[in-house]
């Protein structure tokens, strides 16, 4: 960001968040024609975002910060050459912590990865690590995010920031200090917050006025307050500084650009990496880096800092053991005075040259033959900057993290990392429209990326449910349109989106439409009664009370108790099942369809078709009559219906001389009869009835009622 975009973004926070809204939102096709690779550095690995929206990673992989699904257990411990993270497309910014790397979605959404010990990736617990992109949950409406040592800090598009991780130091702002907070958590007090810069131990936030507040670990003066001292828990505004810009962190220094172009620093110094032209234990308070001026863009590394100036060079300065200030060299020698003393080998007093070396540079210092800085990235002992859309890399490279495809001690000066992808990919798919849907697939038509080439052909189409946080490939590789998609829920609304796949790489996602599957029907048909023949059975059926979102088409039948189902193309009738086998017992269900699909299951009906007519129940079987006060619990089976459905059943009390009738009707077990006196012996049977008459009664039971 130029300072003069800065400036405007203080103008007002509505200003800021319409344009934090306008980046998160905007098309992923306007976005290949503007976007340039984007680095993230953490203590010993990198990762860039490219042009595509995927992301390339390589250096240290032990706690699975490379987001590859596995962690590096031997030596080298990581990746030397840029790879790709599987699966992780429309990526809008990325940033690293020491051994963590989080992604902003275009979506809005975050995921992280890597190392986890004390919850800095926000997935409500601690592990040891967590190898591969994870969505961090509940976090919504996300401007930007920013990663520290060990925790990590969201701004919201509304100027809050939520933090998690590590806050052994209070460097979340909460107000105490633990061991770690594993969920993102709103920092009490903290409001129109453009962006923030972390430290391992130490936060700041850059306020749209241009104010500054600091919190968490402050031995160094890396606070800005004026002292040093024990931790601050509680954001706190560094007095005396206005019209800032932008701010970097260090490992235990902090940095502000100014609106004039001039930069101001503060906290640790031992090693010149506060520009101030030598080196101190510490400087309490913000400090003007002398002859920087015209300043475009400023990085801070573990214990180095860097400048981009507007008119093209590139300025280091700090510990440079490592050359990760890019000056050709990692260490300077200088005479001090003389050492004098006797010389036992020559028996003899001599003085000689004091000659000493040192391996900081305490003034900015300018980057030779490295000119055009697109953007610059620092890790704890190395730098990469995008100059002219290719990536730079240089200091150590102990674990590839320079991504020269090898390891070593150390690179100073520039050095391209070959690798680093700038392809576009392909446009987004544009039109999408929904041709069908039911109760469990959808149909989507679109029109295809118009920049594709004979070099570089679609290989099949991706989708997403959830508007571009998770994404499918279909089984069958889909090449044109329409795109079925089938396994959905009933009535469920999702958020579609499409993108198309070549070998280079995945595409750009299209915009999202909502559709919404149907309902089934909600509730069961039901058999009234069913009337046999030789070979068939007609059946009678009740329509569901509640038929969905769309007319019933016709109702599906089984006679297997639900294993298989064949279908009646009607909803009036006549309802016939032929083909059966006279004599065989067949457990019949039906249930509605319409255009979602088939709707809830009947209750089972045994029919049992026969060559002769239609016949009065069996009697029924008697399982047992429980007594109890003043009523009586029948319990059994039901009889052979006769080929027809049974419709109720009668009972007598005397032995058959007078019979009654359930009432409500009975047609299951068990039924309760009431009413009855205690002290009685009863003389009871039971009977079935259906279409044809009155069936044959059971046996007589005596039944002793209690006293009482």
């Amino acid at each position: 960001m130029n300072r003069l975009t800065s400036a405007i973004a203080r103008i007002g926070l509505g200003l800021l968040i319409v344009c934090a809204t306008l980046v998160s939102t905007a098309s992923s096709s306007s976005a290949t024609q503007e976007k340039h690779v984007q680095l993230a550095s953490g203590h010993v690995h990198t990762c860039a975002l490219l042009v595509s929206g995927s992301v390339q990673c390589w250096g240290e992989n032990e706690w699975g910060q490379l987001g590859l699904g596995y962690t590096s257990q031997s030596s080298p411990y990581g990746v030397s050459s840029p790879t790709l993270v599987p699966g992780l497309t429309d990526v809008a910014s990325i940033v690293a912590g020491d051994h963590h790397t989080c992604v902003l979605l275009v979506s809005g959404s975050v995921k992280c990865w890597g190392l986890n010990n004390v919850g800095q990736l926000g997935l409500g617990y601690a592990s040891d690590s967590v190898s591969s992109p994870t969505l961090v949950q509940g976090l919504t409406g996300v401007a930007s995010i920013v990663l520290g040592g060990y925790h990590t800090c969201a701004v919201l598009i509304l100027g809050s920031v939520k933090c998690w991780g590590d806050n052994e130091q209070g460097q979340l702002g909460l107000g105490y200090t633990n061991g770690s907070v594993s969920s993102p958590t709103l920092v009490p007090g903290l409001t129109d917050v453009a962006s923030v810069a972390l430290s391992t131990n130490h936060s700041c936030a850059l306020l749209v006025s241009g104010s500054v507040k600091c919190w968490g670990y402050n031995e160094h003066g890396e606070l800005g307050l004026g002292y040093t001292g024990e931790p601050v828990l509680t954001p706190t505004a560094v007095p005396d500084l206005t019209d800032v810009t932008s701010l970097v962190a260090g490992e235990g220094h902090t940095c502000a650009l100014l609106v004039s172009g001039s930069v101001e620093c503060w906290g640790y110094n031992s090693y010149g990496q506060l520009g101030l032209g030598g080196t101190s234990e510490s400087v309490a308070s913000p400090t003007s880096v002398p002859g920087l001026t015209d300043v475009r863009s400023l990085s801070a590394g573990g214990i180095h800092t860097c400048a981009a100036l507007v008119s093209g060079p590139l300025k280091c300065w700090g510990w440079n053991f490592h050359g990760q200030l890019g000056l050709g060299y990692t260490s300077i020698d200088y005479h001090e005075d003389e050492w004098c003393g006797w010389d036992y080998d020559s028996w003899e007093w001599v003085c000689t040259p004091y000659v000493d070396q040192y391996s900081w540079v305490a003034s900015p210092t300018e980057v030779p033959g490295l000119t055009d800085v697109d953007s610059l990235e620092l890790g704890g002992n190395h730098s990469c900057a995008v100059v002219s859309g290719s990536v730079e890399c240089w200091g150590y490279n102990h674990y590839g993290q320079l991504g020269q495809g090898g390891t070593s001690e150390s690179v100073a000066s520039p050095t391209v990392v070959p690798g680093v992808s700038t392809w576009p990919g392909l446009a987004a798919p544009t039109s999408l429209a929904v041709s069908s849907v039911d109760g469990t697939s959808v149909g989507v038509t679109f029109v295809s990326p118009a920049d594709v080439t004979a070099n570089d052909p679609i290989t099949g189409f991706d989708y997403s449910l959830d508007g571009g946080a998770t994404w499918i490939t279909p089984v069958t590789p889909v090449l044109s349109s329409p795109l079925i998609i089938g396994g959905l829920s009933y009535v469920t609304t999702y958020s579609v989106k499409v993108r198309a796949v070549s070998a280079h790489g995945l595409g750009h996602a299209s915009e999202a439409i909502s559709v919404t599957t149907l309902a089934i029907p909600a509730s069961a048909p039901r058999i009234k009664y069913v009337v046999t023949a030789s070979g068939r059975a007609s059946l009678a059926i009740a329509a569901p009370s509640v038929v969905g979102d769309t007319a019933l088409t016709g109702y599906d039948y089984s006679i297997d108790n639900g294993s298989t189902w064949s279908h009646f193309a009607s909803v009036d009738g006549p309802f016939k099942i032929t083909g059966l086998t006279n004599g065989t017992t067949y457990q019949v269900k039906v249930r509605a369809v319409n255009s979602a699909g088939p709707g809830a299951e009947s209750a089972v009906e045994t029919v049992v078709p026969e060559v002769w007519r239609l016949r009065v129940p069996a009697a029924p079987n008697i399982v047992s009559i429980v007594p109890s006060a003043g009523a009586l619990t029948f319990r059994g089976t039901a009889p052979n219906n006769g080929g027809s459905k049974i419709t109720d059943y009668q009972y007598t009390l005397d032995g058959g001389i007078t019979w009654y009738t359930a009432n409500p009707p009975v047609t299951s077990s068990p039924y309760k009869l009431t009413g009855l006196a205690n002290g009685t012996t009863y003389r009871v049977q039971v009977r079935a009835v259906n279409a044809v008459g009155v069936g044959a009664a059971t046996a007589v039971v005596v039944v002793s009622m209690p006293l009482g």
